[in-house]
């Protein structure tokens, strides 16, 4: 709610990030739009397998305003690093990878 020059926030749960950091990652979501060239494509592929791990990956692929959810192979599991998240956004551009992790009731 905003009163003049207040601003006041009703919180229903507060999580320390500690914690946060604390839950598995679930899995890596790596968002594509439909004019990904297959030169991209391949250059993506190449990143998870420099990264190999146990984190699933899932492409979600935007197509107009529908999106598409493809889960990658086994084989491009990955270990989630900051270089990876690095690797992918200098290839597909800031804020195209997204952790997938517990909710905090979970």
């Amino acid at each position: 709610r905003e009163r003049a020059t207040e601003v006041e926030l009703t919180v229903e749960d507060v999580v320390p990030l500690e914690k946060v950091a604390a839950r598995p990652v679930l899995g890596v979501d790596v968002l594509l739009n439909g004019s990904a060239s297959q030169t991209v494509l391949l250059k993506l592929k190449d990143v998870l397998i420099e990264h190999p791990g146990d984190v699933p990956v899932t492409l979600k692929l935007k197509v107009d305003d529908r999106t598409f959810h493809i889960s990658a192979k086994e084989s491009y599991k990955v270990q989630l690093c900051p270089e990876l998240k690095a690797d992918i956004e200098k290839l597909l551009g800031q804020g195209t990878v997204q952790e997938r992790r517990p909710s905090p009731a979970a």
